[in-house]
């Protein structure tokens, strides 16, 4: 087991992401296990002197996976965030491999994974973007099924018939959002799934607005 000293050199050796993901993921953890961890402080510490706007994502990334984690009613649920802005170059071409290698009109050259980006693959840029890998079958007619990723912008206004990640009351749905005479609604693209709808007495937020749907084939 590392000493605070050498958990402390440990910490500083680390990107912004592996930080983001680290602090998230320990978030989580002592959620679930009920345990204070000292290392989450040790965390805290180095991403407030770094980049203390890591902190509030990793809160705001940690909470959602936790709700959707947790509730029982879920019919499709984000089981994991990947934030691009966050990462390395090293860590994008990684992530812009599989994604690439993913979609089947995009092909790949030797030696381009250090130049590659959304702009070339997606046509997207990676600012206030996330990757989210989902699970659940109410969007199987929307094409999106168990364990494909979605490309999703958190800084978008959803319109009719976008694909959103939405929270309504604590709980977290991938859903076609519907908006009509001032009345939202959230619907399934499978028919076994009645629509949500969101009462003015709700707690509702937009996560992100679903950009392109990767249909996995590395997992």
């Amino acid at each position: 087991m590392l000493n605070v000293l050498d958990s402390k050199q440990y910490i500083r050796s680390k990107s912004d992401y592996k930080l983001y993901r680290m602090y998230r993921n320990m978030l989580i953890y002592e959620h679930f296990s009920n345990r204070n961890l000292r290392i989450a402080d040790l965390l805290f510490d180095e991403l407030t002197e770094r980049n203390p706007n890591i902190i509030e994502i990793a809160i705001k990334d940690a909470n959602t996976i936790i709700e959707s984690a947790e509730t029982e009613k879920y019919t499709m649920k984000v089981v994991d965030i990947k934030r691009l802005d966050y990462m390395s170059q090293s860590e994008l071409s990684l992530i812009f491999q599989s994604i690439g290698a993913a979609k089947s009109n995009y092909s790949f050259e030797a030696g381009f994974a250090k130049d590659v980006s959304l702009v070339d693959i997606l046509g997207l840029d990676i600012k206030n973007l996330v990757v989210c890998s989902v699970s659940g079958d109410s969007m199987i007619d929307a094409q999106i099924n168990e364990g494909d990723l979605l490309i999703v912008d958190t800084a978008m206004k959803p319109e009719n018939d976008h694909i959103v990640i939405a929270n309504v009351d604590g709980e977290l749905f991938v859903k076609k959002y519907c908006k009509k005479n001032g009345k939202i609604k959230l619907i399934s693209e499978n028919p076994k799934y009645a629509p949500i709808e969101v009462s003015e007495y709700s707690y509702f937020e937009i996560y992100g607005v679903v950009r392109d749907i990767i249909k996995t084939v590395i997992k």
